[in-house]
């Protein structure tokens, strides 16, 4: 992507720009933990042109993106302050057969769905090696279906609160400790039309609502990372889910990836 600056803004062009590191405060890993519970997520980054301009110490950030069967539209405030920043971001992301990245079929297919979302983001630099940061994010989608869903609503909502320490056995290495709430239902309903026959034979329709809010899923995360040298780092972590994916299971994940820049 390429920027052009102009008496204290900038116009971003873009093609493949997540628009979640557009919209990001603080570090590299702030884009990291707002990924888990924004409902940027689902704004496609397809086609991205975005612009910012300063205010005496606001930052006010545009972005418009827009792609197969899917467009959105982010607007951003920033405020830094001596040891960190805060961002209240708003958006609107317009799909077509999906709902938040959830495609249905036959019979349960989606036709289209509106998500309006705002999100709350800050950082706070504790002392020179070891930053906070957080992040909030509410959304609310309408959507409807082609078949036995109807017109249906539902409220979502994710958080995350991470502490990151770099330096901590050298100048190269950083460790991540997190606990986060990813994107999940916690109110609405899934409406259905369902077909019966009447006892004189004929087709009628019944009315279903199913409720949509379930167990959270909490996520505790443990990272370390190291660069070896200025063209390798290796990153190792350990993530702890509790009530996995709302059911009553715990999942523990570990990984460790080697990266290797050309």
């Amino acid at each position: 992507y390429s920027v052009m600056s102009f008496n204290g803004g900038e116009m971003t062009f873009g093609y493949n720009q997540d628009p979640i590191t557009y919209f990001s405060v603080g570090s590299q890993y702030s884009s990291n933990t707002i990924a888990r519970v924004s409902h940027m997520a689902y704004v496609n980054n397809k086609s991205f042109v975005g612009g910012a301009r300063t205010f005496d110490g606001y930052k006010v950030k545009m972005g418009f993106s827009t792609g197969e069967d899917q467009s959105g539209s982010i607007g951003s405030i920033e405020y830094a302050y001596k040891r960190g920043m805060v961002a209240v971001t708003v958006g609107q992301t317009n799909e077509s057969k999906a709902a938040m990245g959830t495609k249905g079929s036959g019979a349960f297919a989606v036709s289209d769905s509106t998500t309006t979302f705002g999100m709350v983001t800050g950082t706070y630099n504790v002392d020179r090696n070891t930053n906070l940061v957080g992040s909030f994010s509410v959304g609310s989608t309408a959507y409807s279906g082609k078949g036995l869903i109807t017109s249906s609503e539902a409220v979502t909502a994710g958080w995350a609160v991470a502490a990151v320490r770099s330096k901590l056995f050298n100048d190269r290495d950083s460790a991540v400790v997190s606990i986060s709430q990813p994107l999940q239902p916690v109110s609405g309903s899934l409406n259905l039309s369902v077909p019966r026959m009447n006892s004189e034979g004929n087709l009628e329709y019944d009315s279903h609502k199913v409720a949509m809010n379930t167990v959270r899923q909490t996520d505790l995360e443990l990272g370390y990372n190291v660069k070896l040298d200025k063209m390798t780092k290796v990153q190792a972590n350990v993530v702890h889910k509790m009530n996995y994916q709302g059911s009553e299971q715990n999942v523990t994940v570990a990984g460790v990836r080697f990266l290797k820049l050309f």
